[in-house]
C-alpha cells in the first residue's frame, strides 16, 4: 500500500514500500501522511486507533499557533492514546509501555501555555545538521582551541554556498572559459538570472513550503514560462504552430493528450463562466449553441498553489504553499501528475464536499481581454 499512494503536492512516494536501510527525522514526517491509510483493516482496530490519535496530536502541536479549545482537545487526544495503547501490550508487542518521547508528550499541553507554540521544533532537530556543522568541522580545525576554527568554517562554507547560488542564478558557473570567450566571440546570447530561473522552475524540487505574509484568499498561479522541447513545427491546422511540443489549437491538442472532447469541455466550461445564473446547465446544452472557441493555448507543466494551512508548518499568517506538477518528462522519464482535491457539491460520494482527481494538463488561453487558466 505505500508504494501504491499516488503522487500529490507534498506527499513523499516511497517505492520500496519497506525494508528501509535507513531512516531520519523527514522519513518519519513523510511516512506520517499515509501510514493510517495503508494500515487500516490489517492491524488490530485499536492499533489504528492509537496511530490516529498520536498523528492528530503531532499535527496539532506542530501548529505555529494553538487555540485554547486546541490545548483541550490536545489533552483529549492525549488520554486517548493512552488509553488505546494498551493493544500492544494485550497482544504481547511489549510488556510495559515507558518511553521518554511519548512521556514528554504529557507535558505539551503546560509546556505550549508557558512557553508558545513549539512550531515544529522537535528533540532531533540538530541531528541533521551533526554531521556537516560538527564532525566535519572538527576534522578541518586543529587541535588546539578548535571551536573557533570551527565557527569560521562554518560562516565561510555559508557565504560561499550563497555567493555560488548568485552565480548559478546569474550564469556564471556555466560551462568553460574556453566555452564562455567562444560565446562572446560568437556575439551569442548568454544565459542571464531570468532565463536560468524560467529553465529550473519546472525541476525545482522545493515542492512545499510556508508563505510568509498576512492571511489571504486562497490562488492557483501558473508556471512562469510555458512547457519547453526542442520541437518548433507547422502543424496540420491553418496558421497553427506546434510549440514548445504541444498543439496551440484545442482540436489537435486534446487527440495528443488522449482527451478527444477537450474543446468541447472549453466550450462547455466558457458557457457556464459567461452565464452564471443560467437555469440550464452546459451539460443539457446542444455543442452548436456553445461558445465558439479558437484561441491558442498554452500548456505548463506546474501551478503553484497558495492556501491557509494552520495546521502546516506555515508562514505567520498561516499561509502554505504546494507547487503542483504535471509533467509528462520528470527526473525518472515516467512522468508526473499530481493528484489534487477539487471542490464540488458535497453529496454522498464526494469527501467533505471535495472530489480527488489527477491533474493531466495545465493550460491556459486568453478570450477578448481575459485570461483563463484551467487544468
Amino acid at each position: 500500500r505505500l508504494s501504491a499512494v499516488p503522487t500529490f503536492p507534498g506527499i513523499r512516494h516511497f517505492p520500496q514500500g519497506r525494508d528501509f536501510k535507513q531512516w531520519t527525522g523527514n522519513d518519519s514526517k513523510a511516512l506520517m501522511k499515509i501510514y493510517l491509510a495503508a494500515i487500516k483493516e490489517y492491524v488490530p482496530s485499536d492499533v489504528t486507533e492509537a496511530l490516529r490519535c498520536f498523528l492528530d496530536f503531532c499535527y496539532i502541536a506542530r501548529q505555529n499557533s494553538i487555540l485554547a479549545s486546541e490545548i483541550t482537545r490536545l489533552q483529549n487526544l492525549l488520554e486517548q492514546f493512552h488509553q488505546f495503547r494498551q493493544v500492544f501490550i494485550r497482544e504481547g508487542v511489549r510488556e510495559t509501555i515507558s518511553l521518554p518521547r511519548q512521556h514528554a508528550m504529557v507535558h505539551y499541553p503546560n509546556g505550549i501555555v508557558l512557553y508558545g507554540a513549539p512550531n515544529g521544533l522537535c528533540s532531533s532537530i540538530t541531528e541533521s545538521k551533526h554531521i556537516e556543522s560538527v564532525k566535519e568541522t572538527w576534522r578541518r580545525a586543529s587541535p588546539k582551541d578548535p571551536l573557533p576554527q570551527m565557527l569560521k568554517t562554518i560562516t565561510r562554507l555559508d557565504q560561499l554556498k550563497t555567493l555560488k547560488n548568485k552565480f548559478e542564478r546569474r550564469g556564471m558557473l556555466i560551462g568553460t572559459v574556453t566555452w564562455y570567450t567562444a560565446q562572446i566571440l560568437a556575439n551569442e546570447t548568454l544565459p542571464t538570472e531570468e532565463s536560468n530561473d524560467a529553465e529550473d522552475e519546472d525541476k525545482d524540487v522545493d515542492e512545499c513550503g510556508p508563505l510568509s505574509g498576512p492571511r489571504v484568499l486562497s490562488s492557483i498561479e501558473m508556471a512562469k514560462t510555458r512547457s519547453k522541447e526542442d520541437v518548433f513545427h507547422k502543424g496540420p491546422c491553418i496558421n497553427t504552430i506546434l510549440v514548445y511540443g504541444y498543439p496551440r489549437c484545442a482540436e489537435e491538442l486534446g487527440p495528443a493528450i488522449n482527451q478527444p472532447t477537450l474543446q468541447q469541455c472549453i466550450r462547455k466550461y466558457l458557457y457556464d463562466h459567461y452565464n452564471p445564473a443560467a437555469l440550464v446547465s452546459s451539460s443539457f446544452i446542444p455543442v452548436e449553441q456553445l461558445p465558439h472557441f479558437s484561441s491558442y493555448i498554452s500548456v505548463y507543466h506546474s501551478a503553484l498553489a497558495r492556501f491557509y494551512s494552520p495546521s502546516d508548518l506555515c508562514g505567520m499568517g498561516g499561509m502554505y504553499r504546494q507547487r503542483i506538477r504535471s509533467n509528462p518528462d520528470w527526473y525518472d522519464g515516467k512522468g508526473r501528475f499530481d493528484t489534487v482535491l477539487i471542490e464540488v457539491e458535497n453529496t454522498a460520494t464526494s469527501i467533505n464536499g471535495m472530489i480527488p482527481a489527477r491533474v493531466l494538463l495545465f493550460f491556459s488561453f486568453v478570450l477578448g481581454d481575459e485570461v483563463h487558466e484551467c487544468a
